[in-house]
């Protein structure tokens, strides 16, 4: 009987704190952390989020921010950041 893999997901988070709470999300839904790019800010995670997006053509990916009173609640930002989202990325 064959098994199944993982289901693995990629990430990109502003800072290590963000890292250890999107593995421990992944955890949860029963998936596996794949690579977690950004560390380096929120700056960081906006200028490649396009980037990230079309790699969420191909498989799932989550991007997690602080909001920082950029917007009042996660949608606006989503939609400003991502008005194209690929099928596989959550903003949140």
């Amino acid at each position: 009987m064959a098994t199944l893999s993982p289901l693995v997901i990629s990430a990109a988070v502003e800072g290590l704190l963000d890292e250890a709470v999107v593995k421990r999300l992944i955890l949860q839904v029963g998936a596996e952390s794949g690579p977690v790019y950004g560390k380096n800010g929120k700056s960081s995670v906006r200028n490649r989020i396009n980037g990230y997006n079309m790699a969420a053509r191909f498989s799932p990916w989550l991007a997690l921010v602080d909001l920082n009173h950029e917007a009042e609640c996660a949608p606006p930002l989503k939609a400003a950041w991502l008005p194209n989202p690929a099928g596989k990325i959550r903003a949140k």
